[in-house]
């Protein structure tokens, strides 16, 4: 679908239009919010901390509490729950006198995409609280996530998790053991591996964790034991490297026995055309890593919603990393270009992920300047007229 078709599809539609161009107008408001509630509070000495000279710092996990056994599975309740209403507007069920006819028909279809989006409203709670140490903001940035996945629901949940095990593991101090902090980047690698066997157009996000990668091993090398430091690189890098030769193989494997239903798995690794058929599949899929007016084709008019609060919040998160040199700032800034180009040329849309991780800082700083009220306002607003529009629709 063109850019001229969608927009003439919506001019067909006026009160889409007017709800969105209402919701920019609210939204717009969070940015002058964000510099009004970092002013210095009046009677206080906070400005002459200000003047200070702020230099980029290692990156740290804020530990959670035992609050967060509460509210982490309850974001992931209320967000399946939420992803259910829109789901019942969506098939415009609330319009059809046999509802809940039609309801125990489709409910089959429901459950599998209402799981992944509460996996991935999970996943990015713990993310946001353990980045950023606020629960409102992981709650509301959990929630949103979760109502606001449209497409790649499965593949959201994967990479979810994925980046929640990669900041575990960059996270970690310089000199802690290589094995246990090992293990979650190999658990991020393998919840890769499972979003690349949703679609192969994922690998552009393979920059991202390969520039993370060498970017830590840099940090740790300089800030480590100069009596171990040296020995844990290199077992790193061969333990990685072995990683992810066996790793590929696995991948090909489980898509050959899952996906396409090639027969025993033992008997494909014995036989040798499994091996020489796996170069020639990723040959054939990188060449479908471009596709030339894809971009448009996957959107949905409710996927603005989201778009724009995001957007919108990074302005705050570039002050983050000029003004406050906040290095979690930086690694979500990083990540968005990935996310853009699996957009741009691949055409798979997935960019509700890292738009509402930058949210996430937004709202943290509402959260700890003792303005929480803000973070639930645009949270209810967005949330609202993302369902808004299904029902007008």
């Amino acid at each position: 679908m063109s850019l001229y078709s969608i927009l003439q599809n919506l001019l067909q539609l006026p009160g889409v239009l007017v709800l969105l161009g209402c919701f920019a107008l609210v939204l717009c408001l969070s940015v002058p919010a964000y510099f009004c509630v970092l002013r210095p509070r009046i009677g206080t000495t906070e400005w002459i901390r200000r003047l200070d000279a702020r230099h980029f710092t290692s990156l740290q996990r804020v530990p959670y509490s035992m609050a967060d056994l509460i509210w982490a599975p309850l974001t992931a309740l209320c967000a399946a729950c939420l992803r259910f209403v829109y789901l019942f507007f969506c098939l415009q069920l609330h319009r059809k006198d046999n509802a809940m006819e039609l309801l125990a028909r489709y409910v089959g279809r429901f459950l599998p995409q209402l799981a992944a989006c509460a996996v991935a409203a999970l996943a990015v709670y713990l993310l946001v609280r353990s980045l950023f140490g606020k629960a409102s903001a992981a709650v509301c940035c959990g929630l949103l996530l979760g109502l606001t996945l449209n497409s790649n629901c499965y593949a959201a949940a994967f990479l979810s998790l994925s980046l929640l095990c990669l900041w575990y593991w960059m996270s970690a101090p310089y000199d802690a053991p290589l094995f246990f902090g090992g293990l979650w980047l190999a658990a991020a690698i393998v919840l890769y591996a499972g979003a690349l066997l949703c679609s192969f157009t994922y690998l552009w996000l393979a920059p991202f964790y390969i520039g993370v990668y060498v970017a830590v091993q840099i940090l740790r090398f300089r800030g480590g034991d100069p009596e171990t430091r040296t020995n844990k690189l290199v077992l790193s890098v061969l333990l990685v490297v072995l990683l992810l030769f066996f790793g590929l193989i696995a991948v090909w494997l489980v898509y050959r026995v899952v996906l396409r239903g090639d027969g025993d798995p033992v008997a494909l690794l014995r036989s040798l055309s499994f091996y020489r058929g796996l170069f020639p599949a990723i040959t054939e899929r990188m060449s479908r890593l471009f596709v030339p007016g894809a971009a448009l084709e996957h959107l949905y008019v409710g996927d603005a919603f989201l778009f724009i609060a995001g957007v919108l919040s990074l302005i705050p998160l570039l002050h983050g990393v000029i003004r406050f040199r906040d290095s979690r700032c930086l690694l979500l800034l990083l990540l968005l270009p990935c996310f853009f180009a699996l957009w741009l040329c691949a055409g798979t849309y997935i960019m509700a992920l890292p738009l509402a991780l930058c949210l996430g800082w937004v709202w943290s700083v509402y959260a700890r300047r003792g303005r929480v009220l803000l973070t639930v306002g645009f949270t209810c607003v967005t949330a609202l007229c993302f369902l808004a529009e299904r029902i007008i629709l």
